[in-house]
């Protein structure tokens, strides 16, 4: 009887020593994926009740990129600074919350919201890419595109494999609109990537845009 309560008590204090180790790691979990899909309202309570900001996922996100790519509100990005997450930290690869938002959320005022924090909009990956590089090759909102524009973005920034952003539109951009409005931004078609190839090259393999008078565009545009 004695032993069992002995076992007893040591199979308790050890849950409750794991209990310790895995809580704020699960709490951090947690946060994060509230970061990304949850009300402005509730990030807030979740700070309020001890989650950190400075809190990263296993490849370096941080609860701002969380709502920076998933999450369409943006006083979500607003409660987050406010909480003092720093707009500019980069990812395991490099990669900053606007990069985030420009590549997966279709709701401009997210990257409204960042740039008025003071994102970076000329910050580069360790591969190069821009955030309107992100937005150009993922991104089928092409206000996005425009409020990066706006903010300063450099049309023709090249990656280390001479990659620009009218390059990745061309290659895997599903709206043949995001052409349209880097062309008239002035994008350069002229110019070739490492490999050789122009926009247009990069278009002949997106089924997206054949046929389509951008892609004739995209033709004209490498002369």
């Amino acid at each position: 009887m004695r032993k069992r309560i002995v076992d007893t008590a040591v199979l308790i204090a050890g849950s409750f020593i794991v209990f310790l180790f895995i809580t704020p790691s699960l709490f951090a979990d947690d946060f994060l994926q509230l970061a990304s899909n949850g009300t402005a309202a509730q990030i807030e309570s979740a700070i309020r009740a001890g989650a950190r900001v400075s809190e990263r996922s296993t490849d370096g996100m941080t609860a701002l990129m969380m709502a920076a790519s998933g999450n369409t509100d943006p006083k979500a990005i607003s409660v987050l600074v406010k909480a003092g997450s720093n707009v500019n930290e980069h990812s395991v690869m490099g990669q900053t919350a606007l990069m985030f938002a420009a590549k997966w959320n279709k709701n401009p005022e997210v990257i409204s919201e960042l740039l008025k924090a003071r994102a970076n909009v000329y910050d580069q990956d360790i591969s190069g890419e821009t955030a309107l590089m992100y937005a150009a090759q993922h991104n089928t909102n092409v206000k996005i595109i425009s409020f990066l524009l706006k903010a300063g973005a450099k049309l023709d920034d090249r990656t280390a494999s001479g990659m620009t952003a009218l390059m990745y539109a061309a290659q895997s951009n599903t709206n043949p609109e995001v052409i349209s409005v880097l062309l008239k931004a002035g994008a350069n078609g002229r110019l070739r990537s490492d490999d050789g190839k122009t926009a247009f090259d990069y278009a002949s393999n997106n089924e997206s845009l054949k046929g389509t008078n951008q892609y004739r565009e995209l033709d004209r545009a490498k002369f």
